[in-house]
């Protein structure tokens, strides 16, 4: 499980995110635009 918390309030898990994802989005320049183009929308998600 992937969790993604913002800097302005909001936390969500993002369920069955590979860690070769996790591992791309920590070295990713734009953490949000990665998540935005990669994970939101391909992996269930509940806000926390």
């Amino acid at each position: 499980m992937l969790v993604v918390e913002f800097e302005h309030g909001g936390r969500y898990n993002y369920y069955d995110v590979p860690e070769v994802v996790f591992e791309n989005m920590k070295h990713a320049p734009s953490k949000g635009q990665f998540l935005a183009q990669h994970i939101k929308g391909a992996y269930r998600y509940a806000r926390a």
